[in-house]
């Protein structure tokens, strides 16, 4: 309930927030590589954390962003992505293990973070402040 109160007043802050502690997750991971598990444990915490941010925060992103005639829409369609990629990233992603091991995945995976933090902060606008220029 906490982190759902947050997103509702800093949506865009809370998101890059999150993406800031997801990158967190496999760092740890490939810590725990060479030092043994324990870093296994923060990073699940951190994963449950981040969860809880993330789960939030987009959704209430996408109602926020979209005009009222569009958020079934845009709900929709966030709704659609994010079950394909749930449902197939664990395809590449077994096939780079498998080639590559598992170092290789969590290299990826912090790539990504970094590059969807990068994007949040250059090209995503608050809602809130979207709205204002929208009216003026």
């Amino acid at each position: 309930l906490l982190f759902a109160r947050i997103g509702d007043r800093r949506t865009t802050f809370i998101v890059r927030f999150g993406l800031g502690l997801g990158m967190l997750q496999p760092i740890f991971a490939l810590i725990a590589a060479s030092t043994g598990p324990a870093p296994l444990y923060i990073a699940f915490i951190v994963m449950g954390i981040v969860s809880g941010f993330l789960e939030f925060s987009f959704v209430n992103w996408v109602i926020m962003y979209a005009t009222p005639d569009q958020r079934p829409i845009y709900s929709g369609l966030f709704n659609t992505v994010y079950a394909v990629a749930l449902l197939l990233a664990p395809i590449p992603g077994g096939m780079l293990v498998e080639a590559l091991g598992y170092e290789a995945i969590f290299i990826v995976a912090l790539l990504s973070v970094i590059a969807a933090f990068f994007v949040s902060i250059r090209y995503v606008e608050a809602p809130e402040n979207r709205s204002k220029t929208e009216s003026a």
